[in-house]
């Protein structure tokens, strides 16, 4: 079986399975928005940029001229996912090479080009036994033997009901967390790729007694190491046919993140862009209303149609209008080594048609008061960004600029201030603009147009 075919046979199973209970399941309209993404100081931030695979199943590809490639297209952040399988193959045994040698210098890699970095830990068709990666073998092997997709559904289902397993997920975390604390290098932890529990995902209780208590205890052990990062949680299979998010947990700067498919869009199966843009703004209205009434920021941690696919660029430019219209950080899925989906080849020539008028354009970098708005028409090449101060503080916004939309700094900018005028900071290694505005002004809409 492929790995797409795998793909439509995992979501096949989920949505048998979600209809099961989905009647018993409402939806809230919370017209409130979610909390922003901060940094350090407190200044709002939107993550934009790729997924970077491999490392979870040992194609150590990583380069730093890839990162430096990602940062000079115009993007700021990176999604790494490694895996519990690579680091402790061998049951009791780690190979902690895996961490010093391989994790360690990807991230640094990563951030010395400049980027914000997600490090994931990720889980896809749950083991290498299951024709899938991160989880070791050694708690897949009783099911090795079994067909696809129950195999994996199987050992997903053991790994909940093993406490030595789930205390020692936890213990690799640590291991983790230890490595980076004292550092930067990290801006978000993911702490597990789209989780489920097989069959026990069905269950009502599955992820307010089984999930959230691991999220809680991850979170613990993390922050007691390395208390600075976000920690990122992800909904189960379940949210993507239109459940609740369950596992809740009790902690500051966590944030939501769920990933983006709609319409069965990651199966590779020809039928490619074959639904309405409404159904993207839909999910992402959901998205909205799910981290409002959680509170936390929302993040979308994949999303990605194959190369090739029937209208895979237009199904770009409509996710990333999307997520500009409500103003959510996006990582795409995927840089390389994704399956299929890859912004590059492996000779990493680019493949224009993800980035020209969709994924490549401007964005709010970094805000200092609270962002309001923002978008970009890739006809009129025109960008704005509407913000309001906070208080006490000097306003600014860091806008993000690729060098393939204004080709030699061919724009102008302007500003709602009183003046009018406004005063542009250049910083040509990161590739942005900084416009500072009138404290006196409460707030104000900075537009960047083409330069005649």
């Amino acid at each position: 079986m492929t790995r797409l075919a795998r793909r439509l046979s995992i979501f096949a199973v989920s949505l048998v399975l979600a209809l099961a209970l989905l009647g018993a399941e409402g939806r809230d309209c919370n017209p409130a928005a979610p909390p922003p993404l901060t940094d350090a100081d407190g200044n709002e931030v939107l993550l934009q940029g790729f997924n970077f695979a491999g490392m979870e199943y040992g194609g150590y590809h990583h380069t730093p001229e890839d990162f430096e490639l990602i940062a000079a297209l115009g993007f700021n952040a990176v999604r790494l996912p490694f895996s519990w399988a690579q680091y402790e193959p061998v049951e009791g045994q780690v190979d902690e090479s895996y961490l010093t040698d391989v994790v360690g210098p990807t991230v640094q890699a990563a951030h010395d080009a400049g980027l914000r970095v997600v490090l994931d830990l990720h889980q896809w068709q749950w083991c290498p036994l299951t024709s899938g990666n991160g989880m070791p073998s050694w708690t897949c092997e009783d099911y090795a033997d079994m067909a696809e997709p129950w195999s994996f559904i199987a050992a997903a289902a053991d790994f909940w009901t093993r406490e030595e397993y789930v205390s020692r997920l936890v213990e690799v975390w640590e291991d983790f967390a230890d490595y980076f604390a004292g550092t930067d290098l990290i801006f978000a932890y993911d702490i597990f790729n789209e989780p489920h529990g097989g069959w026990l995902t069905v269950g009502s209780d599955f992820e307010t007694e089984m999930l959230a208590p691991l999220y809680e205890d991850i979170i613990d052990a993390i922050r007691a190491r390395d208390p600075d990062p976000w920690i990122i949680v992800e909904p189960t299979l379940l949210y993507s046919v239109g459940f609740k998010f369950k596992a809740l947990v009790d902690a500051e700067r966590v944030a939501f993140s769920p990933h983006l498919y709609p319409g069965a869009s990651a199966l590779g199966n020809g039928n490619g862009y074959n639904f309405p843009p409404e159904k993207i703004t839909k999910e992402l209205d959901r998205y909205l209303d799910e981290g409002a009434r959680i509170g936390m920021p929302v993040v979308v941690g994949e999303s990605g149609m194959v190369y090739g696919e029937p209208g895979f660029a237009d199904f770009a430019a409509d996710v990333a209008s999307g997520v500009d219209d409500a103003g959510l950080s996006l990582l795409w899925w995927d840089y390389y080594g994704g399956g299929g989906f890859d912004l590059v080849d492996s000779a990493r020539n680019v493949r224009w048609e993800y980035l020209v008028g969709a994924l490549q354009r401007p964005y709010p970098d970094t805000t200092s008061g609270r962002l309001i708005e923002y978008g970009y028409d890739p006809d009129t090449r025109v960008f704005h960004v509407t913000y309001e101060n906070y208080a006490d503080s000097r306003p600014w916004v860091e806008v993000k600029i690729p060098a393939h939309v204004y080709p030699n700094q061919g724009w102008t900018v302007e500003s709602t201030d009183n003046t009018g005028i406004a005063y542009p900071v250049i910083d040509f290694q990161r590739g942005t603009v900084t416009i500072y505005g009138d404290p006196d002004v409460t707030q104000r809409t900075v537009t960047f147009r083409p330069k005649s």
